[in-house]
């Protein structure tokens, strides 16, 4: 008796189309992986809430923040110091914004920035006025202001504690 064509080929078939889609499945979970990983922002434990801190390049590395607690609604001086990840310069009209996960409860005062050739006082840089508000702190980097990447970056700042 002779085998047909028939009765073989389906199951070869049907054997690549499995490793097609074994093979496509492992392909889509490792590029979602790999996307997942590249977007993560820094953070830091500031009086029992998390700040996420950004530059305009990203996320940043080697996050600190001080003090690790203080009490409700008392005027406190923050430190948030962190790595940036590339060289910021404000002729480049290159800024620092550090957002607290929740608003402070006063808009901050006596903001500075110290790193690389920095020792900046205020938010106004080369790039515009900047902005400090109880959401959010941009400071625009001075003229004179350059900070290579890898640098340590300290931004202080006096506000009252979240409420």
């Amino acid at each position: 008796m002779q085998k047909t064509g028939s009765a073989i080929s389906p199951r070869r078939g049907l054997g690549r189309a499995r490793w097609l889609g074994a093979g496509l499945a492992v392909t889509v979970v490792a590029l979602g992986a790999g996307l997942a990983i590249t977007a993560l922002p820094a953070y830091a434990d500031v009086t029992s809430t998390d700040y996420t801190i950004g530059t305009p390049t990203g996320a940043v590395s080697a996050v600190a923040a001080t003090p690790a607690a203080a009490s409700t609604g008392a005027s406190t001086q923050f430190t948030v110091t962190f790595t940036s990840p590339a060289a910021l310069a404000g002729t480049n009209d290159s800024w620092v914004t550090i957002t607290p996960s929740e608003s402070l409860g006063s808009v901050p005062s006596n903001i500075a920035l110290v790193g690389g050739s920095c020792i900046q006082a205020g938010t106004t840089g080369s790039g515009g006025a900047g902005t400090g508000t109880a959401a959010t702190v941009t400071i625009e980097l001075d003229s004179a202001c350059t900070i290579s990447a890898g640098t340590s970056v300290e931004v202080i700042y006096t506000a009252d504690a979240p409420a």
